[in-house]
């Protein structure tokens, strides 16, 4: 299911949300599993069908809302409030190991300074939340692997028309 919400609150506030929750099940899927000591011993190689499971690495849940504000007495001034969410998911096809995912807070300005020049900054993650953009682990391991995503940051650019 997706769904996408806009409403303009008033001349100067806007709400923006979409979002998608998802139920990803195998319905046959086969794969040749093979461990090797040290990690399995004896060795192991066999084959495993995932019907049923979960699909491994798709979060149930991808949000996303921000609420914008242009006020009426700054004129070209735009600021931006942003949620971001990604849900729990299995990091591997076994379904035996999850991320609980997470949630992001990021700010965002614009400012049109002349004609010819726009001046923005970004502050992203405003929490400084340690999270994992990537998380995963192979079948039959329970070392889970992450991909960090990125700390506190802000960025700064102008731009300029000729």
């Amino acid at each position: 299911v997706e769904l996408m919400l806009q409403w303009a609150l008033t001349d100067q506030l806007k709400l923006q949300s979409s979002g998608t929750l998802t139920r990803q099940k195998y319905e046959d899927f086969q794969y040749l599993f093979s461990c090797f000591p040290p990690a399995c011993n004896p060795a192991v190689t066999e084959t495993r069908n995932f019907a049923g499971f979960d699909v491994g690495k798709a979060p149930k849940q991808l949000w996303q809302s921000s609420l914008s504000y242009q006020p009426l007495a700054v004129s070209g001034l735009w600021l931006e409030l942003e949620w971001q969410k990604v849900g729990r998911y299995f990091t591997d096809e076994t379904n035996t190991n999850t991320y609980n995912g997470h949630d992001l807070w990021h700010l965002r300005a614009r400012y049109q300074l002349t004609d010819n020049i726009t001046l923005a900054a970004r502050l992203m993650n405003i929490t400084d939340k340690t999270y994992s953009t990537y998380t995963s682990n192979q079948v039959g391991s329970s070392a889970v692997e992450y991909r960090p995503g990125m700390p506190r940051s802000i960025f700064v650019s102008a731009t300029v028309n000729f």
